[in-house]
């Protein structure tokens, strides 16, 4: 795929929701800066740092700054920005620091094309909730990895970090009170103090507010382990290795947990300045409340952490399946469970975040990651028809919509064909990590999550023809200014399978485009035992989201020149010596697979290899290929 052709305004992702051409483009030079007004210094920083090396006439920038936001940043800061380019200066119009960081991203997205079009750029987001959850339990995420998460996410206009620090399989915040928790719930990694200060105080730079989750009261297998006297269930417990539901929850009405909880969040507003605390909620097993009625005892429980969060002077975020409808006003419902039930809860009074159809770590294609949070009944059936009868997903099909039907059957009652566009604030995209070890971490991440901000921010965008060039764009421009580089992550990953040959990487990265991963949960299901950890060091586990040259085929190239350079590949794949076994003996077994595509052997349905799809088999079995 090619950046080249895109223009320079149609390449800017998120795309700003107006622009008006005045005619004609200078080149980027290199920068001439001049600033007024308050509180501009970081933003002035990530100009001059993120500006390309350029040769010739300086390209004149003016930074016009209204005033300071004063404090951490806060849900509904005005990010509303104007830039103006013009043969003489290139003028941003901020009315403070965090719409200035946002200006600043969409120049500098322009710079790195080399081209500044003439023309005059009003945007401000479409929600004021544009998020990614990063799930730092089942496998950990260093600080120094947040902080570049950082500012990747402020490179796409990002501005809520969702922390999911507690889970089955770790507790992993620093515990003054109850050290049980992160000492003996854990891996023996967690946040400290000073860690969380850094990512609280990066972020807040940055623009992006960081609002932590302490799950409660199942996916608690972590604190069970610290403290068995605080389940419903008697243990033995230990630290949950696989990936799925622990059988397992906080006793319902103990008063010990009560006071755990009311211990804990103290602790959560002293670190996390935020005005929001997510407390979890979903996923509370039958099992773990034996005898119970579940859904009223989760019911009183919820309530009931509600109340201690309120009286804290902070906002209740939780997951939709602890939502019922005489919740306190104002709490917050994260639906992850389907449209229908987006459109029940905002009905009933919302807020809501909406993050089911942005799950990034199910492996689709970014083109399934666009649908609105204000979108209406038919297209959101239309967009998840799309996943559905996507011939990637292959037998799954079925299990998805066996599931869908099962969620919302749950929903009480016919919620209205539309959005309560007033009760929705926004969404997040959402890393569940299990496939996810932190050296993986970034290439699984982005630049996927990007085709999400772009749809929390710019709204409806017309044409996703050209979403994969564009988010290509995205990675070469976050490779350029932070330190996220999943392309760069990708070649080295391909030099490891080829035992350090660089002529066999390069091959691997030839037959890489022609591959993906399998979807929705196959991955997870073809893990040995469901444990989340072993190595996570096969092609499956490195592979982007969609295959290039599948999207190459699709758009109507001649298929022709791509076979002849698979065959090369192949050749030299298969020529490498492999150990039996060996993550590239698997792809060797991929090559080979290949190989018979190539002399026109293709099946109806794309081959599956190792839980790796060899999604260009579609494509040419659509156009009759044969050698």
């Amino acid at each position: 795929m090619s950046t080249s052709r895109l223009d320079p305004i149609g390449a800017l992702l998120p795309r700003p929701r107006r622009w008006k051409a005045g005619g004609g483009e200078s080149a980027a030079g290199p920068v001439d800066l001049s600033v007024s007004g308050p509180g501009a210094a970081v933003a002035v920083d990530r100009l001059r740092g993120g500006w390309p090396s350029a040769e010739g006439a300086p390209t004149r920038v003016h930074l016009q700054v209204g005033g300071a936001v004063g404090g951490p940043p806060r849900l509904g800061v005005d990010e509303s920005h104007r830039i103006e380019i013009g043969a003489d200066q290139l003028r941003i119009d901020a009315p403070n620091e965090v719409a200035a960081r946002r200006a600043v991203e969409t120049v500098l997205q322009l710079a790195h094309t080399g081209r500044l079009p003439h023309g005059v750029i009003e945007d401000a987001p479409a929600h004021p909730w544009r998020g990614l959850l990063v799930d730092v339990c089942r496998h950990w995420i260093g600080p120094d990895r947040l902080l570049a998460t950082i500012d990747a996410m402020a490179a796409v206009k990002l501005d809520v970090l969702h922390l999911h620090l507690s889970d089955d399989q770790a507790f992993r915040l620093e515990s003054r009170r109850y050290p049980r928790l992160h000492e003996v719930g854990s891996d023996g990694r967690w946040y400290g103090r000073d860690d969380v200060a850094r990512v609280v105080e990066h972020a807040a730079a940055a623009g992006i507010r960081v609002v932590p989750e302490i799950d409660v009261p199942g996916h608690t297998t972590s604190w069970l382990v610290a403290h068995p006297e605080l389940a419903a269930t008697p243990g033995p417990f230990e630290l949950r290795r696989a990936a799925g539901i622990a059988e397992v929850a906080l006793h319902p009405t103990d008063a010990r947990v009560r006071e755990v909880v009311a211990g804990l969040l103290d602790e959560l507003v002293e670190l996390f300045p935020d005005q929001y605390v997510h407390i979890g909620g979903d996923e509370v097993a039958p099992e773990g409340w034996p005898g119970v009625d579940v859904a009223e005892a989760q019911a009183q429980f919820t309530d009931a952490v509600v109340s201690m969060v309120l009286e804290r002077g902070r906002t209740p975020v939780l997951w939709d399946d602890a939502w019922h409808p005489d919740l306190p006003e104002g709490v917050v419902t994260q639906v992850w469970r389907g449209h229908r039930r987006l459109r029940h809860v905002a009905h009933a009074g919302g807020p809501v975040l909406y993050s089911a159809p942005y799950y990034l770590d199910l492996g689709f294609d970014p083109r399934h990651l666009r649908l609105q949070p204000l979108a209406g009944a038919g297209d959101a059936a239309a967009a998840r028809a799309a996943i559905v009868e996507d011939p990637r997903l292959g037998e799954w099909a079925e299990l998805v919509r066996l599931g869908d039907a099962l969620w919302d059957a749950t929903v009480p009652e016919d919620p209205p064909d539309g959005v309560d566009e007033a009760a929705v604030l926004g969404g997040e995209a959402c890393h569940w990590t299990e496939l996810s070890p932190e050296e993986l971490f970034d290439l699984r991440t982005w630049p996927a999550a990007a085709a999400v901000a772009e749809v929390l921010w710019s709204g409806p965008v017309a044409d996703d023809a050209d979403l994969h060039d564009r988010l290509d764009a995205v990675s070469m421009f976050l490779a350029a200014t932070t330190d996220v580089d999943p392309d760069g992550d990708r070649r080295a990953a391909w030099l490891r399978l080829a035992a350090g040959d660089p002529v066999v990487a390069d091959a691997i990265a030839v037959l890489a485009r022609c591959c993906e991963p399998v979807k929705w949960y196959a991955r997870h299901a073809a893990l040995p035992d469901g444990r989340i950890d072993g190595a996570f060091d096969r092609l499956a586990d490195v592979l982007e989201p969609t295959a290039r040259d599948a999207v190459r085929l699709e758009s109507g190239e001649d298929p022709a020149p791509m076979v002849a350079a698979w065959r090369r590949a192949v050749d030299r794949v298969l020529d490498a010596p492999a150990l039996p076994g060996s993550p590239l003996a698997e792809v060797q077994e991929i090559a080979a697979r290949l190989l018979d595509l190539c002399d026109g052997e293709v099946p109806e349905r794309p081959p599956v290899v190792g839980d790796v799809l060899l999604s260009v088999a579609i494509a040419l079995h659509d156009r009759g290929w044969r050698p």
